[in-house]
Parts: structure tokens; C-alpha cells; sequence
């Protein structure tokens, strides 16, 4: 059975573009325009978490929810919706949704 490369390495890591300022400019130095990384974490070690890429000065943040909140998202974090000012983090082993505020990502439920 062939397998696509494509298909299996895409729903590893989930972009979504960002379109407002982020970030408090303290802990999460995020700009106006970047796209987000869902990272997965290793299985079983709790430490999923988002990373932040700025195309314009190509610049690249790791751990947004550890620097926000103190602790990792979570174990195998797996997707990320944003709407309006909030974004929704599936933690798929941990059983969470984290519902973080864009402009900080601080963990608000």
C-alpha cells in the first residue's frame, strides 16, 4: 500500500494564519501577521504545546502556552481553532480543550 507523504505528515502539525497583534510583548513576542504550529509533544510526557512563526522577520517562538500559563498545554496536543480573540486547543491524550485568549494565550478555561 503506498502511502502519501503529504497526507501522513500533514495532520502532525496544524498551521493557522494570525491577523491582529498577539502577545504581551513580555513572555510571547508575536507580531501582526504569523502563522501558528500545533505541536504534538512527545507521547505520554505532557509537553504539547504552539509555536509562533513570523514570516516578515522570520522569526520563530516556541512554547506560547508554557510561557503564558507556567505549564505545557498538554499530552498530544493535536489542533487549534482561532475565533476572534480566542483560541481552542484540542490536547487529545490529556482529554482537555484549552481556551486560551489570543492577545496574551493565557489559558482562560
Amino acid at each position: 500500500m503506498k502511502v502519501n507523504l503529504l497526507w501522513t505528515l500533514l495532520p502532525l502539525t496544524v498551521f493557522v494564519g494570525a491577523c491582529e497583534t498577539i502577545g504581551d510583548g513580555k513572555k510571547n513576542n508575536i507580531s501582526t501577521t504569523g502563522i501558528f504550529v500545533v505541536n504534538e509533544g512527545n507521547f505520554s510526557n505532557s509537553n504539547g504545546d504552539v509555536s509562533f512563526y513570523d514570516p516578515e522577520t522570520m522569526l520563530f517562538q516556541n512554547n506560547l502556552f508554557l510561557n503564558a500559563n507556567g505549564s505545557a498545554a498538554g499530552d498530544v496536543a493535536q489542533d487549534m481553532l482561532v475565533h476572534d480573540t480566542v483560541a481552542i486547543l484540542t490536547v487529545n491524550n490529556s482529554n482537555l480543550l484549552r481556551v486560551v485568549g489570543l492577545r496574551s494565550f493565557k489559558k482562560i478555561k
